[in-house]
């Protein structure tokens, strides 16, 4: 390129000293043409590289961004997954607690159905089949079962139910009699059971079925001074005062 512009200078200091030939000024002419393409390559190529660089720019202003998204994708995605992690942190505390709760109230359970005289596995204790006679009004069956229950668990809170049954069943095939020495085995060794003021009019109810009224009535009255706010109480008071 340099030799081209000092011949063309050359050439032009001949023409301008009018020494120039028409060779010389076809030479001219020609090196003259040859840098103007040259020149105008040079600004297409010039052109191509700014358009080329702008490309990439352009390219890696765009990948940039891309990262910088994805950079925040990850970011959120780190975000969730920690607070699923705390979430599960938390929920597995909250399991243990339960197994924990769940385990105390199996225990619980277990307790109540010892208390019930009831047997774990499925299979039903003597009292439950006792009970569940009585209920089907087979209590023939329903002494048995009961009876062989508080042989075998003298002890047991759920005694003192199994002999207010038994009276019960006696009661109801009229053996008013046996009866009263069930509900009397109740009011003697199971002192602190509900079954009490049951107890109390149930038998008053049987002497009054075998006609002794004075016996009767001095147990009503023992059930409605010892227990005047119970049910049992206030049925006693009305035999009273029918009784008259």
């Amino acid at each position: 390129m340099y030799r081209h512009v000092l011949s063309l200078s050359m050439l032009l200091l001949l023409v301008l000293g009018g020494c120039a030939s028409q060779q010389d000024l076809d030479a001219l002419r020609w090196e003259v043409n040859d840098l103007q393409t040259k020149v105008v390559r040079m600004d297409r190529k010039q052109m191509s590289d700014y358009a080329s660089l702008k490309k990439q720019s352009e390219q890696l202003f765009k990948d940039q961004a891309e990262l910088e998204s994805h950079y925040t994708d990850i970011m959120t995605q780190i975000t969730d997954i920690q607070g699923r992690i705390d979430e599960l942190s938390s929920s597995s505390s909250k399991v243990q607690a339960d197994k924990e709760e769940i385990k105390k109230l199996e225990s619980d359970i277990a307790s109540i159905k010892e208390y019930l005289g009831m047997t774990s596995g499925g299979k039903p204790s003597l009292y439950e089949l006792g009970l569940k006679e009585y209920r089907e009004k087979k209590y023939d069956r329903a002494i048995r079962f009961l009876n062989q229950y508080v042989k075998t668990n003298p002890g047991q809170p759920m005694s003192g139910d199994a002999y207010f049954l038994i009276a019960e069943s006696l009661y109801a095939k009229g053996k008013y009699e046996d009866a009263i020495l069930a509900y009397d085995t109740v009011l003697k060794r199971y002192r602190k059971s509900k079954r009490i003021p049951q107890c109390l009019l149930r038998e008053a109810m049987a002497f009054m079925n075998l006609k002794d009224k004075e016996t009767a009535n001095l147990i009503l009255k023992r059930l409605t001074r010892q227990y005047p706010g119970s049910d049992q109480a206030r049925a006693a008071k009305k035999l009273l005062v029918r009784g008259k």
